[in-house]
């Protein structure tokens, strides 16, 4: 029997908020979840994420979108960001648990999003310096 796919969720903590999964799942939510794993909030990704149906399909795994996505935290973990591969974005304001339009702070994102592919640039470049081979990504 094939596992199903984990969701991916923001999960607080005493330190803030961190990444999470909610084992399988299906990959067709996102979740924000208490200290103690418990579901604060889910977010169905087809009514929340524009294109989510044309881009997403069903697999024996549950739905296959996910592998190039990125999950990432606004300055001061004010905002849980999901953004697709396709260039859709799923913000939640996490002190009101409640998806915002992404348009109020798309230059915020899209500087956070240029950082965090720098940051990966940069420690690409430092690890092939010393020696260390790229991993190589299946698809």
């Amino acid at each position: 029997m094939t596992r199903q796919a984990d969701d991916y969720a923001a999960q607080r903590s005493r330190k803030g908020w961190k990444m999470a999964r909610v084992p399988e799942g299906g990959s067709y939510q996102i979740h924000l979840l208490d200290e103690g794993g418990e579901t604060l909030r889910s977010l169905d990704l087809k009514s929340c994420l524009p294109d989510f149906e044309r881009f997403a399909h069903w697999t024996t795994a549950g739905m296959s979108w996910s592998q190039q996505m990125l999950g990432y935290f606004t300055a001061k973990q004010r905002h849980f960001v999901v953004r697709s591969w396709w260039g859709e974005r799923l913000v939640v304001a996490i002190d009101q648990l409640r998806q915002i339009d992404p348009s109020e702070l798309a230059d915020e994102l899209h500087k956070t999003e240029c950082d965090i592919v720098l940051q990966g640039l940069h420690q690409l470049v430092a690890d092939t310096e010393h020696g260390k081979q790229p991993e190589v990504l299946t698809i």
